[in-house]
């Protein structure tokens, strides 16, 4: 199943000052590698894209030249949204893989990821921001099944540097 990923930081993104202040929660490290390229262990990654800060994505646009910012290009495929602070990706993999309606995964009350199916973008063009996708989860509320995941978030900056 090939998923177009869309990395988002929450307002949780203030306890991992002053890092988070020139970047988004998901370009931390904790080990080699940068918190959004975890992803690619768990999931088809078929188009990527983030969501940060307004203040945030002129700076993250010329980072990553090759990744939408605050812009999401689906080209029919399902959107998963995943939370930038993703520590440890527990089943949330397996959730996903076997989901057959809109999903919202949290653990402990907060959200780890949304996975919008197809079926429910009908009417959101190819381009899209993520204002569509919140009316879209908002109209469709009662349509959006809450599902617990094992997997975790990191919650503040000493997590990260516990884990390298």
């Amino acid at each position: 199943m090939s998923l177009t990923v869309c990395f988002y930081e929450d307002s949780n993104y203030v306890n991992f000052f002053p890092l988070t202040h020139l970047r988004p929660a998901y370009c931390l490290r904790s080990g080699i590698l940068p918190l959004y390229r975890r992803a690619e262990r768990h999931f088809e990654v078929a188009h990527p894209g983030f969501i940060t800060r307004t203040r945030l994505a002129g700076l993250t646009g010329e980072q990553f030249r090759d990744v939408p910012v605050n812009i999401i290009k689906r080209s029919d495929n399902d959107v998963l949204f995943l939370n930038g602070r993703i520590r440890d990706y527990g089943n949330l993999p397996e959730l996903v893989k076997n989901a057959k309606l809109s999903t919202i995964f949290k653990n402990g009350g907060e959200t780890v990821a949304v996975l919008f199916q197809n079926e429910m973008l009908e009417n959101i063009p190819s381009v899209a921001t993520v204002d569509m996708f919140l009316k879209i989860r908002t109209e469709h509320a009662e349509e959006i099944a809450v599902t617990e995941t094992g997997a975790t978030l990191y919650r503040y900056l000493w997590e990260l540097v516990g884990d390298i």
